[in-house]
């Protein structure tokens, strides 16, 4: 059932997927996680994975009680998120090219990005497809979230100035419709902000790792979440098939979560990643 994680999955409870860029039918494959391919188009050369887990964006719906034992001293203001610092470096990138106008973060889960967002110069909407998250959004943080998807038509043309994908993108099994939909609600001239996972730099994990004493530890691909994984050539291509022209690249700073040693291990991939993808 959603929200259980699974070492592997029978046939029912996955899907056979074409291509979500191109809609080719034919890929080579490049690893596998859990029982879950992850291949690679022979006409695009989008990274995804097939077959992929059934309704895989619901492992995060959860339960109320769940996401306050979780989140609770974050939602008293007791202690930040492990995501702001990146969140305040995203803000700053937009701000210097959007600085006011009306915001739409598109699957803003409990509100954590938009409640840094707060006083510093948008009207802020946020959609989150977990009725959950969105209530808590709301609740919590007074957030003018709405419950449901962005192609379900809850805004109007060319209504917003910025748009914001933060580590949803990814979880997507449509990119292509989404961001379609995407363009048709921002303003000429406005501005789509997305962060996804790098795909070359969890092939060079996998590659490095996979055969390791320390193999298990890992989750290279996020496989049964991260349905499609992106490189910056493969971003560029669905954001121009959505009619999207890509402005800039950068590679964010990375989560700090865990042990010393893992926070020191991210920092100096973070530095590395730098130099190699830029």
């Amino acid at each position: 059932m959603p929200g259980t994680w699974k070492a592997a999955y029978d046939a029912e409870e996955v899907e056979p997927v074409n291509c979500p860029l191109c809609q080719a039918t034919t890929s080579v494959q490049l690893g596998q996680e859990w029982s879950l391919n992850i291949v690679q188009c022979t006409g695009c050369s989008l990274v995804y994975i097939t077959p992929r887990l059934r309704e895989p964006e619901k492992n995060y719906w959860g339960d109320k009680e769940a996401a306050l034992r979780k989140y609770g001293p974050i939602f008293a203001g007791l202690r930040p998120h492990n995501r702001d610092r990146g969140y305040e470096d995203h803000l700053a990138r937009i701000r210097a090219l959007k600085p006011t106008g009306r915001l739409l973060d598109i699957g803003t889960h409990c509100g954590f990005f938009l409640r840094t967002a707060r006083n510093q110069g948008w009207d802020l909407y946020g959609i989150e497809p977990s009725p959950t998250n969105a209530a808590l959004a709301r609740e919590h943080f007074g957030l003018n979230v709405q419950t449901g998807y962005l192609e379900d038509g809850a805004f109007p043309a060319e209504f917003f100035d910025v748009v914001t994908l933060i580590d949803v993108l990814e979880h997507v099994p449509t990119p292509v419709t989404l961001l379609q939909t995407v363009r048709r609600v921002l303003k000429p001239g406005g501005l789509l902000f997305v962060k996804v996972p790098n795909v070359h730099w969890n092939l060079l994990k996998y590659r490095l790792l996979s055969k390791s004493p320390w193999r298990g530890s890992f989750d290279f691909f996020d496989g049964r979440e991260h349905v499609v994984q992106y490189s910056q050539a493969t971003l560029t291509k669905l954001l121009a098939q959505a009619g999207l022209q890509v402005q800039s690249f950068h590679v964010p700073r990375p989560v700090q979560t865990g042990a010393w040693w893992r926070k020191v291990g991210r920092a100096g991939a973070w530095n590395l990643a730098r130099v190699a993808f830029f």
